[in-house]
């Protein structure tokens, strides 16, 4: 089984290239736009084994997040 990650990043192009780097190595990426996506994809999905997330974006913070 994969391991799942969870990444969240308010600039599309960073998420999109880093969501696509990881996927290439294998990994099943969940990629989010902001903290309130990721708190929704949190309570709907199978646990994550990592959270990669932008400290800074508007609403809720990667920090709120989690």
């Amino acid at each position: 089984m994969p391991i799942r990650i969870l990444l969240v990043d308010d600039e599309p192009m960073v998420r999109a290239l880093i969501a696509r780097a990881m996927r290439e190595e294998g990994y099943e990426v969940i990629a989010v736009k902001d903290g309130e996506a990721a708190l929704d994809e949190a309570r709907a999905a199978a646990p994550f084994d990592l959270v990669i997330t932008n400290s800074w974006m508007a609403g809720h913070s990667g920090v709120d997040a989690i």
